[in-house]
């Protein structure tokens, strides 16, 4: 079965123990900031206060994401599955 085939539960599921893990200050900055980045691709309710608290605590010239990209993930209202490009390589 390919990778791309999962399902809700097991993506939610992830998605919850990635933002645990964005929220712990214990962790790397980088990583808590790397692992926010793949929260935005899924734009979830409850990740959006997460995602905004740190959008402002980004130093530049270090910034991932700003508020600007948070509105346009939650506008789309859509996961943004970029693996979906992998699947026919021939296409």
């Amino acid at each position: 079965m390919p990778l791309c085939h999962f399902t809700a539960a097991a993506l939610n599921a992830a998605l919850d123990w990635l933002a645990r893990l964005v929220t712990d200050e214990k962790e790397d900055w980088d990583l808590r900031l790397c692992a926010a980045n793949t929260l935005l691709d899924f734009p979830r309710a409850s990740y959006r206060p997460l995602l905004e608290a740190l959008a402002v605590r980004q130093k530049e010239p270090d910034v991932h994401f700003t508020n600007a990209d948070i509105e346009e993930a939650y506008v789309a209202g859509r996961d943004k599955l970029d693996w979906l490009c992998f699947e026919n390589t021939w296409q």
